[in-house]
């Protein structure tokens, strides 16, 4: 039995394992398999809130998004992989007020590195890892509308 869904999972029930075993995926598993599938794709507000502060993107969740209601302090990466290259989409969105971005000081930029966002500016951070550091960090930063 096979079962596939739109998110590009596809479940064999006697399955070849990345250790050369093979077995049955139980129906817990296949339940595991999808939630952490749709985990990754699903939208995930990172930051709200009136406060300034520190935040940590998760490169195992595809699609994120950041409302800023405070000043950005720094921003780092977690789940960085050796073996994997992995990419995030973060949508950002500014409140009334005019806030500050801190990056990374390791990632490597496409264009230039911003600063801060305008009041009400929404922008595209897209960012890339081709290891397991910071410094193997590619990002983008583009605000919507500005594009050539």
């Amino acid at each position: 039995m096979t079962i596939k869904t739109s998110g590009e999972l596809v479940l064999e029930i006697a399955t070849n394992f990345a250790d050369n075993t093979t077995g049955d995926i139980s129906a817990a598993d296949a339940r595991n398999m999808f939630t952490n599938m749709v985990d990754s794709v699903a939208p995930q507000d990172i930051h709200t809130g009136g406060t300034s502060g520190a935040i940590v993107i998760d490169l195992n969740r595809s699609v994120q998004k950041i409302n800023l209601a405070g000043n950005v302090t720094g921003m780092t990466t977690i789940n960085r992989d050796a073996d994997l290259s992995k990419s995030v989409k973060v949508r950002v969105s500014g409140d009334g007020s005019p806030r500050g971005l801190v990056f990374s000081d390791s990632w490597q930029w496409l264009g230039t590195k911003p600063s801060g966002t305008l009041a009400n500016e929404v922008a595209f951070l897209s960012i890339t890892s081709f290891g397991p550091t910071e410094s193997e960090i590619i990002a983008a930063y583009e605000v919507a509308g500005s594009g050539a």
